[in-house]
């Protein structure tokens, strides 16, 4: 497992690569707002 790490880390240095620090800043509010309706959606509420 721990041989793949190096290569795991590489395909994500290639994958980050082409995004800006907006877009990537774009992207974790998406994630952080589909995370809370989620959560919500978990605890019963709509």
């Amino acid at each position: 497992m721990l041989a793949a790490a190096p290569q795991r880390q590489a395909f994500f240095d290639q994958a980050l690569s082409g995004i800006d620090a907006a877009e990537l800043e774009a992207t974790l509010r998406v994630l952080r707002v589909l995370e809370q309706r989620f959560r919500g959606m978990a605890a019963g509420e709509r």
